[in-house]
């Protein structure tokens, strides 16, 4: 393949094979802890706690919703163990060193294969030079100048698209909270009763589709971006839109986990807060 397609393609396939065979402890890892999950699917003893709990809960909505048992959602807790065990924060743990490890690794492995294929010290910009000058043998060297007006331009509207990126994920976030008590004012029986797992299901798919939609536009956008930079080579321009496409498609993906792990709680907590502290008002208003 080096010898067809260069040292660049092949260097990627190389990294290519190195992650695949990397991911396989990691999968078997993750193997054994949906395995662990599911030993203790009947016998874990929040799962018993939920299912055989007597506790009634309050309605989902105001208007036409009535109480419900706690036990209603035995189901629901069962399938979440499988994949949201005790197992699974020893795995979280285990895939950050797993991921320093292959990094290591990963520098020594490419170091040994360059080494061997004798391109050590090559460089993007120089090939890209010695073709443009083989091609062309009167071509001369594109002069670049820096441009404040262009960099801060650039960054200007990064920060929107990030911003945009975020808002779409708290509005994902916002229409899984929302979504379940307004089902469960509906007149379809079959919804209303499974109102939270519709609620999740139609979250993930707009997830989905979001993250289909907005790939394809920040690839868009990353290719404008460069457009706009005017970089003085091939090479810096690859790297430039490498750099952007990762940092947009980093917040697409995760943005929404880090939004629910990090700062849902802390917004709940307040509300509940609020809403203690409007009860004791109403409360002391009210008595004689």
């Amino acid at each position: 393949m080096r010898n067809y397609f260069g040292e660049k393609v092949a260097l990627y396939y190389l990294w290519l094979g190195w992650y695949t065979k990397l991911l396989v402890p990691a999968a078997a890892l993750g193997v054994v802890v949906f395995l662990y999950g599911l030993a203790f699917f009947n016998s874990n003893p929040l799962i018993m706690e939920v299912c055989q709990s007597s506790i009634i809960m309050c309605p989902r909505c105001d208007k036409t919703c009535f109480v419900w048992q706690l036990s209603d959602t035995c189901t629901y807790a069962k399938v979440s163990h499988l994949f949201d065990n005790e197992g699974t924060v020893a795995f979280a743990m285990c895939m950050a060193i797993w991921a320093t490890l292959f990094l290591e690794l990963w520098k020594r492995h490419r170091a040994r294969h360059v080494s061997q294929w004798k391109v050590y010290d090559w460089c993007e910009e120089e090939e890209e030079l010695i073709l443009e000058i083989v091609n062309d043998p009167n071509c001369k060297a594109k002069q670049f100048r820096h441009s404040y007006l262009r960099s801060t331009l650039v960054l200007f509207l990064v920060t929107v698209m990030l911003m945009l990126i975020i808002g779409l994920a708290h509005a994902l976030v916002v229409f899984r909270v929302v979504a379940a008590p307004l089902m469960s004012e509906l007149s379809w029986e079959f919804i209303r009763d499974h109102a939270n797992t519709v609620a999740v299901m139609m979250g993930a798919v707009l997830h989905y589709l979001t993250i289909q939609i907005m790939t394809r536009v920040n690839r868009w956008v990353s290719l404008k971006l460069c457009d706009i930079e005017k970089t003085n080579s091939f090479a810096a321009t690859e790297r430039n839109f490498t750099v952007k496409m990762f940092t947009f498609q980093f917040f697409t993906l995760f943005s929404s986990l880090f939004y629910v792990a990090f700062f849902l709680g802390s917004v709940l907590a307040e509300e509940r807060r609020r809403s203690a502290k409007i009860l004791r008002y109403m409360a002391r208003t009210s008595s004689p």
